[in-house]
């Protein structure tokens, strides 16, 4: 019985190590502070897909917010928002990331958060290598 219980409790300790959300904390030109769920990058159909978290100006708990960006320039959406708590409580589940996308993208400013978690999602999904060889 003792060797099923800990059993139990290794797989227990696993599965809560396999769905840690992987927060980059990240700061917009103008100070504000943001983070981005690194895990929740999604590239599908011409879009990225990705959540956000930050603090809105009066408010004490963050929110999460699922947006969607054009791959060729930081046009974006909203397309869902979670209280942190509701967020977690998904344990990393993106199987419905892309079910709200929309084609109406508004543009964003250079200072925003949502350009500086955009230029970070760009970097993550196309890495510049430093290896390229320019050939005239």
């Amino acid at each position: 019985m003792k060797k099923f219980l800990y059993i139990i409790f290794v797989l227990f300790f696993i599965n809560i190590n396999a769905n840690a959300i992987e927060w980059v904390n990240l700061v917009s030109p103008n100070g504000r502070a943001v983070a981005l769920d690194k895990d929740s990058i999604l590239e599908k159909e011409g879009y990225y897909f990705y959540n956000i978290k930050f603090t809105q100006n009066g408010y004490s708990n963050p929110i999460v917010i699922t947006m969607q960006s054009g791959v060729s320039h930081p046009f974006s959406a909203r397309i869902k928002a979670y209280s942190e708590d509701e967020y977690n409580g998904l344990n990393g589940d993106y199987n419905n990331i892309m079910s709200n996308k929309t084609k109406k993208l508004e543009p964003v400013t250079y200072d925003s958060i949502v350009n500086t978690c955009y230029k970070t999602v760009k970097e993550i999904k196309h890495p510049v290598s430093s290896n390229l060889i320019i050939l005239n």
